[in-house]
């Protein structure tokens, strides 16, 4: 510092420090300090400051995320029907600066929906259960004192499942703690685990085929059927939407009850078929792919007497001589009637109301 005051030196010495920067635990030996002033003709007697060292247990540092990546938090995923997932990355790590050794690490999981032990978790290594069944929660304990490198072997291999043919979507989180060999306890390290559901039921219908017969008609929107499924996923993936496949343009459905009505008006003349056909479709609202499942739908026609009879003139004219026999033929009418089967079967009469004497005189063959 160069030649200066006593008070200046005396300030000087009353500001120095003493620092130790090297991590990890230090020696506890005493430190010694020798301090010696000159005024340029002399050096003063030898002064010792003696520094003891107490040492701090620090406690242990657990990085569920690894030191690849950012924080010591750790977000994985389970998928319905999965063998399991680890709870800590594969790079994982417990770090303590001044011991070698962890005594014990507790693992919590919290947040069960579908009670333990449906979900749980477990370590495929070596660790305590005293859970209770039905619960909420889980806790695990890794014990036996054992390095830092046979903990984090230890914790890497700790899995959740989730055994429920439906889980519960949600999140549900793991909490670990690490105890080193003095109890010394470390920071929370948190594990967020997303239950995702799977889509793996198809739509099934009650019926396999169904059948139904209804009566022509001109109306549209004449209820003919409803049709149902059913989906075993649960969660989102079980809404069903109905659609027709076939059936020329004669019919639909409603995309959300299943219920079927004529498109168009049915006319069994028309048709050229009194039976017609099709597929109905459920699918499901999976992603990223749904599911479908068919049934058949067979509707019968039934003709209805909606056609009058129509002869093919509306007038004969035939002349005949007066005395013809009895029994005679006078002339043959044609009339026809565009509905099948009975309904276009045609029985002739004359109408004795009409006007003339026709009926007296005359006699017609109800069927030719």
């Amino acid at each position: 510092m160069g030649e200066a005051s006593l008070s200046t030196y005396e300030t000087v010495l009353k500001t120095l420090t003493y620092e130790h920067t090297k991590p990890g635990m230090p020696s506890v030996s005493p430190r010694a300090v020798k301090l010696t002033v000159n005024d340029g003709s002399g050096t003063s007697n030898l002064a010792t400051v003696s520094i003891d060292f107490s040492a701090v247990n620090d406690p242990p540092r657990v990085d569920l995320n690894g030191p690849f990546a950012p924080g010591i938090d750790y977000t994985t995923t389970f998928h319905e029907g999965s063998a399991g997932v680890g709870i800590a990355s594969v790079n994982a790590t417990i770090h303590d600066p001044d011991s070698t050794n962890i005594s014990w690490v507790s693992i919590e999981l919290t947040g069960l929906l579908d009670t333990y032990p449906t979900e749980r978790i477990y370590c495929e290594i070596d660790a305590e259960d005293n859970s209770t069944s039905g619960g909420s929660s889980q806790s695990i304990k890794l014990t036996g004192e054992a390095s830092l490198a046979e903990y984090e072997h230890r914790l890497r291999a700790v899995q959740y499942v989730n055994e429920k043919d439906e889980p519960t979507p949600g999140i549900r989180t793991v909490s670990v703690y690490a105890y080193d060999d003095e109890g010394a306890k470390s920071a929370l390290a948190m594990t967020n685990i997303t239950i995702v559901a799977v889509n793996d039921y198809a739509p099934a219908f009650e019926l396999s085929a169904y059948a139904r017969a209804i009566d022509e008609g001109d109306a549209t929107d004449r209820a003919v059927t409803t049709v149902h499924a059913t989906d075993a996923d649960l969660y989102g993936t079980d809404k069903i939407t109905y659609s027709i496949e076939g059936g020329n343009g004669l019919f639909k459905i409603n995309s959300m009850t299943g219920e079927i009505v004529t498109a168009t008006a049915i006319d069994f003349e028309a048709l050229g078929s009194d039976v017609h056909s099709f597929t109905v479709v459920a699918e499901d609202g999976g992603q990223p792919m749904s599911l479908s499942g068919t049934a058949s739908v067979t509707i019968t026609v039934t003709d209805v007497n909606d056609n009058t009879p129509m002869f093919r003139q509306s007038e004969w004219g035939v002349r005949k001589n007066e005395d013809i026999p009895s029994g005679s033929s006078i002339v043959v009418v044609f009339a026809d009637d565009a509905d099948s089967g009975v309904n276009g079967k045609i029985v002739y009469s004359i109408d004795s109301a009409g006007s003339g004497s026709g009926s007296v005189h005359f006699d017609i063959n109800p069927v030719s």
